[in-house]
């Protein structure tokens, strides 16, 4: 028996294929029985089943397939009975695109193949998949092929996932360009040809009530039973989208053939068997748009990858008609928005032709009567008509404007361009401004050069050019100039106005030309204007096919430029007329109406130097005085409004009531206000400078004027305008036009109100203040707040505190003592529990009358009132410095410790990192002198020496990288099922070079039946190590060192004993801590960084263990106990340590990259002398052309290069064919968990870090001598 097992021994182990082959009766077969098989097979096996690599191997003329446990799944169903079956029968179904490879290798030729497309029967149907293999001859003793080794690994999901990430993309891209659903449809059927093998065919269906249309169909004929053009959702004949509808999910759909008969699709012979139905949703839709019907390849399985990619697909479509859907809706708005548009110019048009006539009708009879010398008017008649008229002409300025707009817009305004002395004209215009512009105190300059030719333009237009530009920088020029000037450019003529006034800001430049756009809060004489009357320009200009543009500088003024060009040769023919042919213009006096409205925008007193009247009332501060009744307070009335005659009018109206003071605009307004609070604010909504709405917000957000009533006039009409005017705050809202009598009536309630409510507040400031007399005396700092959230009481001991002034609550000064880093979150607080009407509690720093910041308790709860309507609150601030400051020191000393900690472990990882490069070259050169020969015996002893050191330090360096890993959590274990035994024998290797080193006596005690765990077994060695070089070094020369393993309950004791110096019972609390070092006569001359065993304790924490020591006392030695959960699956009987692979064969040509020169020289020397061939490079670029020349079957490359990155070179690498087979390994000071994933991702077959062992640069070697 034994003779027999000694026989077949090349058969041991090979798992369950090595059981198979065992058992199976070879003589049935053409390769014979085992004992008959040669040597050559025999090590072929054997090296096959030992691998954890799919490989296969085909022996003998037939054949003959043999295959081990990793290439099993590959088979699929068709295991057992293709162990020993002929390859080629076996596999016939991709002999099509494998088999010359494979007759090549029995020429003797070796192929490799990536990611190779084929079909295989393996699970009772042609299955698409895709292979990356390899055919090697094998030779026999005689030096023919016997037979073909071949490795191989399926990469099926890998390619068909990027196949349908990328079809999926390149669709996604298309229906992005869609407009409709039709274009979607076509979208579909344009690019279901680039996805037919995952998406044999395709139906798109779009849900209308209880029936589906179709929209779309791709693959498949449109007559086919699979496609009807419309379904009910309840047909349960037809595809089940009533159970799709339901679930709103993916549905599948099988046995296609017995549901609707035979058809043809897909690009196999076989049709699809399966679909799937994809519901088409659309955010905000309760149902879904539509269904997609996919089919499912014929030759792959609807596996979980199959149905992602479905997933994904009904996403995208769903996302697609999304957009869709969203750009019809903005197109049917646009469209909505364009027809408003139009109706709003149709009817400004009309509009403006119905106001002429009534306007007609009033300018004409107010220019009789302001004429008329017969029976001339009295000074106050003439004083209302003057008014009126000037008041009439304006509102036909706007109504003409507004005609003229209306005409340019519906495209039937008509130009009549006329050879004109442009220069001439434009001076004669401007002159019509030079008196009202003087008067302002101006200085107006008109600079018409000549120009060379007469300029084609209309003069009716041209005219409203010149006045819109001048009365533009009138309104907003209040010192100064404005200059108007003409000018001859190339081939064009240019009209510049420039003013010295207020300037537009930047972002504003670019809107000033908009249809209804005015800057807000402009500084100008007035804020009345329609915003049209540059649009209108522009408008103008461009009939004359010219432009129109500003430069402006916010405070140093504007310049407007309009450019018009020489000739005709840009106007239709019929627009040019002769000059006798123009129109005599109507109107009396060109601009005066601008003029006149200018005018108006002047002081009182100017403009009546200019109409050569005295006005008859100040519009100054000067108020008509009434007589007030005995006892009663005189009423004080505060007017706002930018227009002059308003302001006269009103001043009349209310000037027997009140004092009345009058202002332009809402800040000179405020002024007033606030220097001396009125009984009421009368005020315009627009006007220049500040605003209506502003002047309210300023007088209600400030409590010396909160208490002032406002009434805000506007020409805005409806209910909309008047709500917007009370929710911001005003006390009642006018509309212009309004009765005299009414404004009476609403000013006098108003200020009888006020009055009432001012009375009202005394009385209540009497009542409380019995009650603050109560709380005066209280320690804490009592507050009060009323409905609105102010602050309106503090106890006496917020002054004592604080030391400001009672009138620092009315000004808000008691926000500004929170300290500024509190105050934010504070006031947000208390407004949250105001608007709740919650109990308020927030901790904040308040400053003292020391100028210090003390820490306080401010809490308070809302006051109960007798109806629903919101009160005030109550609350105590209590003094919490002491108690708060000594909390705060405790958190600050945390976050010390916790940067403290994080420094140190950003500079192990460094110190790891610099430590490890120079390590690398010693190493090596201690390897080339070992491979040389040490000439003495001394020598020898210098060189082991150097190497327990290196070694020593290497280690040291690694547990300082794994206490950083540890504290960081980038420690994952790998846990698997692990030998106690074999783990204790590792660490035992690791560690006896300074056992042996130190004499000691090593005793290893151990059941004889092994123990089990599921564990890192890397980490459970070095946990063992670990202790037994502690106590390797605490224990004196010639010691007794104890290992055993036994379990304890259910879990593995692992112990570790020493006769060594012992501890003290004070040292063993502390002994796992971090550099702890227990001082001693053997540990100074040991050293030691004071890490190890803090390792220890960290490793066994994650692998949920606990670990101890006890020892009897100094001097006595001691004991560490690692105690760890045993695993609950059943023991394994097989090994599970893989054979390892010594290095053999012929040498390899090996290149190294890295730019340190020693490093590279010593690991090329260390290399050569175990028999390869290397190349040496110092940088990327070096590296790639040695590739190409040399042809290497491994690379050792270094991270940091001078012109690239190591991961980049590992890229390019394997982009050539060479590259992709060469053993890549990453040699780097870094060894990090990223670090090695990086290095994965980027294509290295290996990552080592610097010092890297001999042992293992001899493994990976071999590994790489035998793939080729």
């Amino acid at each position: 028996m034994d003779e027999q097992q000694s026989e077949f021994s090349w058969l041991s182990g090979g798992g369950e294929m090595g059981k198979l082959i065992r058992a199976m009766d070879w003589s049935s077969t053409p390769l014979g029985p085992l004992d008959t098989w040669p040597q050559s097979l025999r090590t072929a096996v054997s090296l096959c089943l030992s691998s954890t690599f799919p490989i296969l191997i085909a022996w003998g003329p037939h054949d003959i397939q043999i295959y081990n446990d990793a290439y099993r799944p590959i088979c699929g169903a068709k295991h057992p009975e293709s162990m020993g079956q002929d390859f080629r029968i076996c596999w016939a179904t991709a002999l099509p695109v494998v088999g010359d490879a494979f007759d090549r290798a029995h020429q003797g030729e070796g192929t490799y193949i990536r990611d190779q497309r084929m079909f295989l029967d393996r699970y009772g149907y042609l299955e698409e998949a895709f292979m990356t293999f390899s055919f090697s001859p094998i030779r026999v003793e005689s030096g023919e092929v016997g037979g073909v080794f071949h490795p191989i690994s399926e990469s099926t999901d890998k390619v068909l996932g990027a196949r349908r990430t990328a079809a999926l993309r390149e669709l996604a891209t298309a229906l992005g360009k869609c407009l409709s659903i039709d274009d979607l449809c076509q979208g579909l059927e344009q690019r279901h040809a680039a996805m037919e093998l995952d998406l044999p065919f395709m139906l798109f269906y779009q849900l209308e009530g209880d029936v589906l249309q179709r929209r779309g169909v791709a693959g498949i004929a449109a007559d086919s039973a699979l496609a009807p053009a419309s379904v009910r959702l309840d047909d349960a004949q037809a595809w089940p989208f009533a159970q799709a509808l339901a679930e709103q999910r993916m549905v599948q759909v099988d046995d296609l053939a017995v549901r609707f008969g035979p058809f043809v699709a897909g690009p196999y012979e076989e049709a699809p068997v399966q679909a799937v139905i994809l519901p088409v949703t659309v955010a905000g839709m309760e149902q879904p748009f539509g269904f997609v019907v996919a089919g499912v390849s014929a030759r792959r399985a609807l596996d979980a990858e199959y149905q992602d990619f479905y997933a994904l697909l009904g996403g995208a479509l769903s996302t697609a008609v999304s957009n869709v859907l969203v750009y019809l809706h903005e197109q049917r708005k646009a469209e909505e928005l364009a027809q408003i548009d139009r109706a709003k110019t149709a009817f400004f048009s009309n509009i403006s032709h119905e106001f002429r006539t009534p306007l007609t009708l009033m300018v004409g009879p107010l220019d009789d009567a302001l004429a008329d010398q017969a029976e001339p008017l009295g000074p106050a008649q003439r004083k209302r008509l003057e008014v009126t008229h000037r008041n009439s002409l304006r509102l036909l300025k706007l109504v003409n404007a507004l005609l003229d707009f209306s005409r340019i817009e519906a495209g039937r305004a008509k130009a009549s361009f006329v050879a004109t002395d442009l220069a001439g004209l434009t001076e004669d215009l401007a002159s019509v401004f030079r008196s009202t512009i003087e008067k302002a105190g101006l200085r107006y300059e008109v600079q018409a050069l000549p120009l060379p030719e007469a300029v084609h333009v209309d003069r009716d237009m041209w005219e409203k050019i010149i006045f819109n530009l001048l009365s533009n920088a009138f309104k907003f020029t209040f010192e100064g100039s404005i200059t108007v000037r003409l000018e001859p450019l190339e081939g064009r003529v240019r009209l510049s106005v420039t003013d010295t006034g207020s300037g537009i800001a930047l972002d504003q430049q670019a809107r000033v030309f908009e249809r209804f756009h005015r800057i807000d809060n402009a500084h100008g004489r007035t804020y009345e204007g329609t915003g049209i009357g540059l649009a209108l320009i522009q408008e103008l200009v461009k009939l004359h096919h010219g432009q129109i543009g500003v430069h402006s500088v916010p405070g140093a003024g504007s310049t407007f430029f309009v450019e018009i060009p020489f000739g005709t040769a840009h106007l239709q023919a019929d627009d040019v007329i002769r000059a006798d042919a123009v129109a005599i213009s109507q109107d009396r006096q060109p601009g005066q109406a601008f003029v006149e409205e200018a005018q108006a925008w002047l002081p009182a007193a100017t403009t009546a130097l200019l109409s050569g009247t005295v006005a008859d009332a100040p519009t100054g501060a000067a108020p008509s005085a009434p007589l007030p009744d005995e006892g009663t307070q005189a009423v004080r009335i505060v007017i706002a409004d930018d227009n002059r005659d308003m302001r006269e009018y009103l001043q009349r109206l209310l000037g027997g009531y009140a004092e009345v003071q009058v202002c332009a605009d809402g800040e000179a307004a405020w002024k007033a206000v606030h220097a001396s609070p009125p009984d009421l604010v009368l005020s315009d909504v627009m006007m220049p400078v500040l605003d209506g709405f502003g002047l309210l917000a300023r007088i209600k957000n400030d409590a010396h004027t909160r208490e002032v009533p406002v009434i805000l006039l506007s020409a805005r009409a409806g209910e909309e305008a008047r709500i917007e005017g009370i929710a911001a705050g005003a006390d009642d809202y006018l509309v212009k036009p309004f009765a005299a009598t009414e404004l009476m009536i609403r000013v006098k309630s108003q200020v009888d109100a006020a009055r009432r409510r001012k009375a009202a507040r005394q009385a209540l400031l009497a009542s409380e203040r019995y009650f603050r007399s109560l709380v005066d005396a209280s320690t804490a700092i009592i507050w009060t707040t009323g409905p609105d959230g102010r602050t309106n009481y503090f106890s006496r001991h917020w002054h004592d505190f604080t030391g400001l002034p009672a009138s620092a609550i009315a000004e808000g000064g008691h926000i500004a003592c929170i300290h500024p880093e509190d105050r934010e979150a504070a006031v947000a607080e208390f407004v949250r529990c105001q608007q709740t009407r919650s109990a308020f509690h927030v901790v904040y720093r308040l400053r003292h009358a020391d100028g210090g910041y003390r820490w306080v308790i401010d809490s308070g709860t809302p006051l109960p009132t007798g109806d629903d309507l919101p009160g005030g609150f109550v609350g105590a601030i209590v003094d919490v410095h002491e108690e708060r400051e000594a909390k705060r020191n405790l958190e600050l000393l945390a976050q010390d410790l916790t940067t403290i900690n994080r420094r140190q472990r950003e500079f192990l990882v460094t110190l790891a990192h610099e430590l490890r490069n120079p390590l690398a070259p010693i190493r090596n050169g201690l390897e080339v002198m070992k491979l040389i020969g040490a000439g003495s015996e001394r020598q020898h002893n210098i060189h082991q020496m150097m190497d327990r050191q290196i070694r020593h330090l290497a280690h040291l360096i690694e547990d300082l990288l794994d206490i950083s890993r540890i504290t960081e959590g980038k420690i994952k274990l790998r846990k698997q099922h692990m030998s106690v035994k074999s783990a204790l024998a590792s660490a035992v290797e690791i560690s006896m070079p300074l056992i042996e080193k130190n004499r000691h006596k090593l005793e290893l005690e151990a059941p004889e039946s092994d123990l089990y765990l599921q564990a890192d077994t890397h980490r459970v060695v070095q946990v063992v190590s670990n202790i037994l070089n502690n106590a390797a070094k605490y224990t004196p020369a010639g010691g007794l060192i104890r290992v055993t393993a036994r379990m304890d309950g259910e879990d593995v004791l692992i112990s570790v004993s020493d006769n060594g110096v012992g501890l003290a019972a004070e040292d063993i609390g502390t002994v796992f801590d971090m550099f702890t070092q227990i001082q001693s006569e053997v540990d100074r001359a040991q050293g030691g960084l004071g890490i190890g065993l803090h390792l220890v304790k960290r490793l066994v924490d994650l692998h949920e263990g606990s670990v101890s020591v006890t020892s009897p006392g100094p001097g006595q030695g001691a004991t560490f106990m690692v105690r760890l959960p045993q695993t609950t699956a059943a023991q394994r009987t097989e090994s599970m340590d893989e054979p390892s692979q010594a290095e053999g064969g012929r040498g390899l040509e090996i290149l190294i990259v890295d730019d340190n020169a020693d490093n590279a020289d010593m690991l090329a020397m260390l290399l050569n002398y175990r028999g390869h061939a290397t190349h040496v490079a110092a940088n990327g670029a070096e590296a790639l052309r040695l590739m190409q020349e040399v042809k290497p079957d491994a690379g050792f490359i270094d991270i940091g290069l001078p012109d690239m990155s190591g991961y980049a070179l590992a890229r390019q690498l394997r982009d050539h064919e060479q590259g992709a087979a060469m053993q890549l390994i990453a040699l780097t000071g870094r060894g990090s968990e990223a670090d090695r994933q990086e290095a994965a991702a980027a294509g290295f077959d290996h990552h080592l870090t610097k010092p890297a062992p001999l042992e293992r640069l001899v493994e990976i070697l071999a590994g790489a001598g035998q793939g080729r």
